[in-house]
């Protein structure tokens, strides 16, 4: 098979205060403890992050929704003023979302959400 130009990676982080991209692929990111980022650009891009492990934020340039369990406390765009309709999702935990300037579709998915956008 020949080799991808968007290979799917793992990225583990530590007990610090980790920034994990993935880049291109579909990417498992796990961050550990510490207060993490995660940067999005696949659909397909998987954050597992457990609860009391930091205040943990995802930041997302495509569609996306955070997986069932993930203890994530924000989930936003990365491009605040950008007109390009991002759809947001939570989980069954509480989280902050915040769209963009865009026509988002924002879902807190259950919790004491807290949607903008």
């Amino acid at each position: 098979m020949p080799p991808s130009d968007d290979p799917a990676q793992t990225i583990e982080g530590n007990a610090g205060a980790n920034t994990l991209d993935g880049t291109a692929g579909a990417d498992t990111m796990v961050g550990l403890g510490g207060n993490d980022e995660y940067y999005v650009d696949s659909a397909g891009d998987k954050v597992t992050e457990s609860s009391g492990q930091g205040q943990d934020r995802v930041w997302t340039s495509v569609s996306y929704a955070l997986s069932a369990g993930s203890s994530i406390e924000v989930l936003g765009t990365t491009k605040d003023a950008g007109t390009t309709a991002i759809n947001l999702t939570g989980n069954e935990l509480a989280q902050t979302i915040q769209g963009n300037a865009g026509a988002n579709v924002i879902n807190g998915g259950g919790g004491a959400d807290k949607l903008s956008g």
